[in-house]
């Protein structure tokens, strides 16, 4: 029987020691492979949790993701779409398998890229609007709504920045 652990708290306990995963792995009889699961996908057998929480120092229940942390056998009822086990596997099925934290070298410059490409466009519409407005209000019959129309591509390429940014943000927590 498998228990969903938090990958974070066992990974927080095992730095605030300063141990690698092969020092845990030492420390609890365990192999590095197991601790190396736990931190990464968050499962674990009863006895791994017991045996890594003891070296750690915390009680099992502890290291529990929620009070619904048991992952039960396979049935024929898993497998069918619409119960939740059949939604975490798929789940897990598409997630990446790597770290899942990002490293400042990579994180910030990317984010800084997206940040001036949006304080850019948006500093250019606003550049283009602003006398477009003017010369609209003060010459109503001139036509110029028709360079409103060109705005558009740059409004376009601002949303997709300015989601790029956020989803990127919201995806890439830094390394600790």
């Amino acid at each position: 029987m498998e228990v969903r652990v938090d990958q974070e708290k066992i990974r927080e306990l095992r730095l605030r020691k300063s141990w690698s995963q092969e020092k845990l792995a030492d420390e609890a009889s365990v192999g590095l492979r197991t601790v190396q699961r736990m931190e990464l996908d968050g499962t674990a057998s009863l006895k791994s949790r017991l045996a890594v929480a003891n070296a750690l120092g915390v009680e099992p229940v502890e290291l529990d993701l929620d009070e619904h942390s048991v992952v039960s056998e396979q049935t024929e009822t898993d497998t069918k779409p619409g119960t939740g086990t059949f939604l975490q596997k798929l789940k897990s099925a598409f997630a990446y398998p790597g770290p899942k934290s990002v490293p400042s070298k990579v994180r910030t410059p990317i984010l800084v890229g997206l940040w001036l490409c949006m304080v850019t466009i948006g500093a250019l519409m606003v550049f283009i609007s602003v006398p477009l407005v003017y010369a609209i209000a003060t010459q109503p019959d001139a036509g110029y709504e028709t360079f409103f129309i060109a705005q558009i591509p740059l409004l376009v390429v601002f949303a997709i920045v300015c989601s790029v940014y956020f989803l990127l943000k919201k995806l890439m927590p830094t390394a600790n």
